[in-house]
């Protein structure tokens, strides 16, 4: 979208309405949106490369998004997944052998919701959330990120001793933290909050900020 435009529907707010494709999306200049009721803006692009969608998404630096892969993007899961320090040898990809010393690099669990595919994330973005026992864990504290800012990392680093019966809880947040498409160049969401290591991601970012507060 150019700078200091807006992307919207005309839609009947008094019946029942379906948007099931982006064939009726009209772009436009900012001063040139009708002022109406029946306007639903869907996407507004301000002075910078950032496209802001209507529930507060911010689209960055990606590939033209297909009809299908916004749909597929707005339903997609969240990223949840336990990961359990036991004794013995690790039945999935759910459980770790312990005791984990501090400086491990751990692998994230599959994602349950996605078929059990591997899960990933952009480095830098903030949208990975790790908690021990229920306690949030300070991401550069805690643990760090493994990889150079921008780049697609599956792993972390645990910065502190994990015991046997401790449980990591792995969280990407909703619809999305990041999506990915495939490799294939066909457009396609790999599915839930899984980032695709194809060449040309898609990247879909929902802000989750988080401040130290010391007393």
């Amino acid at each position: 979208m150019p700078i200091n435009s807006i992307a919207y529907f005309t839609i009947d707010r008094n019946n029942v309405f379906t948007v099931s494709n982006l064939s009726g999306l009209t772009i436009t200049s900012i001063s040139n949106v009708p002022l109406d009721e029946n306007i639903f803006i869907f996407a507004v692009c301000l002075n910078g490369p950032s496209v802001w969608l209507w529930d507060g998404f911010e689209l960055i630096d990606g590939e033209n998004l297909l009809p299908p892969t916004v749909g597929e993007i707005l339903r997609a899961n969240c990223y949840d997944e336990p990961l359990s320090v036991i004794a013995g040898v690790p039945a999935n990809t759910n459980q770790i052998q312990g005791p984990v010393p501090s400086g491990t690099i751990i692998t994230l669990p599959d994602d349950s919701r996605d078929s059990g595919l591997p899960q990933g994330y952009q480095v830098g973005q903030g949208v990975l959330e790790i908690f021990l026992n229920g306690q949030y864990l300070r991401n550069g504290y805690d643990w760090q990120e493994i990889g150079i800012p921008g780049s697609i990392s599956t792993t972390f680093q645990i910065l502190q001793d994990l015991v046997i019966l401790d449980t990591l809880q792995l969280r990407i947040g909703v619809a999305a933290g990041y999506a990915g498409s495939s490799g294939s160049g066909g457009g396609t969401v790999t599915g839930g909050a899984n980032v695709g290591t194809g060449e040309g991601p898609v990247l879909l970012k929902i802000s989750m900020e988080h401040y130290n507060l010391t007393i």
